[in-house]
């Protein structure tokens, strides 16, 4: 046996032995167009700027990462609509089309989105550290982080750490409310209701 069989059949085993595992593709291009559409929305409806996003997948998405950017100044009873509703109409497009169906092994839930959405205007740095800078949401548990809590010199206890499903069931029975109770446009509420008293006519 020459030499050079003798080191193919030494060789043999150990390439035999190797295994390849496949990745498979996912449609980055379309999960990136419903991104950036979706942030477009977010952009005119509620003041959100898209700054980065990330797509982490196996065999299919595991988990979208949305960076957001703002100026406005929010409070806790405000934050928490811009969140939910946030995670509600993504998860909605991402779940319902078609094109990326095969990406998922399942539809995507709130424990599979990573967000950060920062307040950053001078207002709510400088002036009212009440208002908040920094919403979070991973693993689905929702953080509300006021400006004052990176500043723990002063009072650093404006800090609302809940389940997502807390922040969601409390904005929905708050728009139950609003449904029920708040003034339709251009109907003012008034202590009279719908009577009125003039002066008597003397002439």
């Amino acid at each position: 046996m020459s030499l050079r069989s003798l080191l193919v059949l030494l060789l043999l085993p150990i390439f035999s032995s190797c295994s390849y595992r496949v990745v498979q593709q996912i449609n980055s291009d379309e999960v990136s167009r419903a991104i950036v559409v979706y942030s477009e929305k977010l952009k005119y409806e509620k003041r959100l700027d898209l700054d980065d996003s990330l797509i982490c997948y196996d065999k299919h998405i595991t988990r979208i990462r949305l960076d957001y950017s703002s100026m406005d100044t929010l409070y806790l009873c405000d934050a928490r609509p811009v969140l939910v509703d946030l995670v509600e109409g993504f998860l909605e497009r991402i779940n319902e089309n078609g094109q990326i169906a095969s990406s998922l092994a399942e539809p995507l839930t709130p424990e599979n989105l990573e967000i950060y959405i920062r307040f950053i205007s001078f207002y709510n740095k400088y002036v009212d550290e009440d208002a908040v800078s920094l919403i979070t949401l991973r693993n689905g548990i929702a953080n509300y982080i006021a400006g004052d809590a990176f500043e723990c010199t002063k009072h650093c206890w404006h800090r609302r750490r809940e389940y997502y499903y807390q922040s969601r069931n409390y904005v929905n029975f708050q728009r139950q409310g609003e449904a029920l109770y708040k003034p339709r446009p251009g109907k003012k509420p008034s202590v009279l209701k719908d009577e009125r008293f003039y002066p008597l006519d003397t002439q």
